[in-house]
């Protein structure tokens, strides 16, 4: 099972965390927390790369098979971040997007 948190405030990621890290799990099942903290107040064309980088990788966080805690805040390389947390460096190359800014 997934439990996947995207927002711009770390006591989400913190709440997602906790919640995993305190469930008994049921029989075999193995939970795969996926945490991506995104910036606060980014502007119009940041949401915009966002949600197109949003709609190639989130079957790929999805299928991802282990947890992953990105945290986009600061001069981060939204694709290269999301590559390296996914263990596919390739998705640094490709030409969506390349930074996510904040304020």
């Amino acid at each position: 099972k997934n439990i996947i948190s995207i927002g711009d405030m770390p006591y989400e990621r913190d709440a997602v965390q906790e919640l995993t890290f305190r469930r008994v799990p049921r029989g075999r099942e193995k939970l795969r927390t996926k945490t991506l903290v995104t910036p606060r107040c980014p502007a119009m064309a940041d949401i915009a790369m966002r949600l197109r980088v949003a709609a190639a990788t989130l079957p790929l966080e999805v299928a991802f098979n282990g947890d992953f805690d990105v945290d986009l805040n600061g001069d981060v390389d939204l694709l290269s971040a999301m590559g390296q947390a996914l263990g596919q460096p390739e998705l640094g190359g490709l030409s969506i997007g390349r930074h996510v800014r904040g304020p």
